[in-house]
């Protein structure tokens, strides 16, 4: 069997990708072709694990920080903290672990985010300089 997009033999690894319909029952693809389609069929969904995209504005990026400052403010709280994932497991531990861990996830959120805000400010105060030395 041969992956229908590079012709590449296919092992007993054979994929199809979220997103992606195959011609006929028997079409499959390669790891790196499988990863291409899931990549454009994320794009293309605005998939929101993506934290920023050229598209985004200023004030949307600002908002979503807003919104992730929220989240960690009731994470401190404790208001948020048990959470489907880590209360299934009926283990204190193991809730306090993933309480944790997503504390640490919505903090590094907020610093991206912000990170992108300042590289674009950078960019327009670049921009400025370059058109006020011509």
């Amino acid at each position: 069997m041969e992956c229908i997009e590079c012709g590449k033999k296919l092992g007993l690894m054979r994929y199809r990708p979220t997103g992606w319909v195959p011609p006929h029952k028997d079409a499959w693809l390669c790891k790196e072709c499988a990863e291409k389609h899931l990549a454009k069929y994320r794009a293309e969904l605005g998939v929101k694990e993506i934290l920023f995209t050229d598209k985004k504005t200023d004030d949307e990026i600002k908002n979503e920080i807003q919104v992730d400052m929220m989240n960690l403010a009731m994470h401190e709280a404790g208001t948020a903290w048990m959470r489907a994932g880590t209360l299934l497991s009926f283990n204190p531990t193991e809730q306090m672990l993933g309480a944790g861990f997503k504390a640490l996830i919505d903090q590094n959120k907020i610093i991206i985010r912000q990170n992108e805000l300042i590289l674009r400010a950078l960019q327009k105060l670049i921009k400025v300089e370059k058109d006020g030395e011509k």
